[in-house]
């Protein structure tokens, strides 16, 4: 990030901090939200340090298996607690989706 300039424009966070409501832009989850215990108690935290108009990107392979004994959540869970939060997903690929507020307060 400092070669690049980007120190006062983005953050890595590596362990969990209380975010700032409303601070950023944009938040990246990636291979992270299938991880927390208790998604229904920290993705409104984290959806409220977005800005208004601010977007989550996001990978979230929510498959436990064998081989991913630490994933909790399931897809549908996810797609219903992002739902309920007012996101909606404007970009959807193999590689990762990017949610939006819908429009309105959420």
């Amino acid at each position: 990030m400092q070669r690049h300039e980007l120190t006062e424009r983005v953050s890595l966070l590596d362990s969990w901090l209380a975010l700032p409501e409303g601070a950023y832009d944009m938040v990246c989850a990636f291979d992270v939200l299938e991880h927390i215990e208790s998604l229904a108690e920290t993705l409104p935290e984290i959806l409220r340090a977005l800005r208004p108009s601010g977007m989550l990107a996001e990978s979230s392979p929510f498959v436990q298996s064998v081989s991913n004994p630490m994933h909790h959540e399931t897809e549908p869970q996810f797609l219903h607690l992002m739902r309920k939060s007012g996101f909606t997903p404007v970009h959807e690929d193999e590689i990762f989706r990017l949610w939006r507020a819908e429009a309105g307060p959420r």
